[in-house]
């Protein structure tokens, strides 16, 4: 498996979900041999309907846990009967997987966004998602929209492109101190499970990686080039330095962590990337390339993204039976992309 970059990384080691067989998530491995089997042919419907396997890895990165047993569980382990929050569920992938959400059974599905409405809006309104207007920067805004909350994923962030990548201190304040909140939130009101969306940045500076994994160390964060990088670096240590915390209230219960680190989004309706290239396509500006013609970079489609999040969810259950001991994903970031050498 080949990381390249002319703007990121091949992103496709640590978290399978190989379909055609089960789906799989796993300990992400040293070596470069594992890779992300997420088809972006195969249907959501179908995808609904695949039984999913939790296993171990054997490689050697850090907290490898390679003497667990594999785990069988349904698609919806974890989903049914269960409340979640989606930070920045207005949002292009936060939307999808409030919905995808609710289509797998879902008691109740929060989302927490600082717009009104979205292009989505109504989408979530019609399907029953509960849409809170709120701020991750005030914990207010977040405690009330985490009360009673199972499951957290959280999505929400600040300056990944355009004007908003020259707003470092706006960039912190949500990335940073808004993941804080979330944290508290977490640890306030007894939450056993937090998926965080990180990006591949925490790792890549602008120097090619070839043959990288999760084994990566973090790109040191004083040399970042941007807000957004950076930020999104330090929000991702410390929501996995989280991982284990007791609840508030109640000390049996602890909160297990994991980050998922997407490169770029496609899909019906993003409107971050594709529409920007296609403007400046017809403008002529898109003339260009940088690095050799064997750099490249990888995208992720929008269903994909939402299956890994999902998965990665299951694999911070703390309550599977005849199972003990930390759960698989508690602790670990994984790369995510469309299943495809590069």
């Amino acid at each position: 498996m080949r990381f390249a970059a002319r703007t990121g990384i091949n992103s496709a080691t640590g978290l399978k979900t190989c379909f055609g067989r089960a789906g799989h998530l796993s300990q992400p491995e040293s070596g470069s041999q594992q890779q992300a089997s997420l088809s972006s042919r195969q249907r959501r419907r179908r995808l609904v309907t695949q039984p999913c396997v939790l296993r171990p890895c054997t490689g050697a990165a850090p907290g490898d846990r390679g003497d667990r047993t594999e785990m069988h569980l349904s698609a919806n382990e974890g989903i049914e009967g269960v409340r979640f929050a989606v930070t920045g569920g207005q949002g292009f992938v936060g939307a999808a997987l409030c919905l995808e959400l609710l289509h797998r059974g879902a008691r109740e599905v929060r989302s927490l966004d600082l717009r009104a409405e979205s292009p989505w809006s109504q989408r979530l309104i019609d399907a029953g998602v509960r849409t809170f207007q709120g701020d991750i920067r005030k914990k207010d805004d977040v405690g009330r929209t985490f009360r009673g909350v199972d499951c957290v994923f959280h999505l929400a962030s600040y300056g990944m492109s355009g004007k908003e990548m020259v707003q470092t201190g706006r960039a912190d304040e949500v990335n940073i101190n808004g993941t804080c909140n979330v944290l508290d939130a977490c640890h306030e009101h007894g939450i056993r499970r937090l998926v965080y969306v990180s990006t591949y940045n925490v790792v890549f500076g602008g120097k090619p990686i070839v043959n990288g994994n999760e084994a990566l160390p973090y790109f040191p964060i004083e040399d970042h080039v941007d807000a957004y990088g950076r930020s999104k670096s330090i929000a991702e240590q410390l929501v996995l330095k989280s991982n284990g915390r007791q609840a508030k209230g109640d000390k049996s219960i602890r909160l297990y962590t994991c980050a998922i680190r997407p490169a770029a989004i496609y899909g019906p309706g993003e409107q971050r990337h594709l529409p920007r290239i296609l403007s400046l396509a017809k403008l002529g500006l898109a003339f260009f390339k940088i690095g050799g013609p064997d750099v490249k970079t990888d995208w992720v489609y929008v269903d994909n993204l939402v299956l890994a999040l999902i998965l990665a969810s299951m694999g911070l259950l703390d309550d599977i039976p005849d199972r003990k001991g930390t759960p698989v994903a508690a602790g670990q970031a994984y790369f995510i992309c469309d299943g495809k050498f590069c």
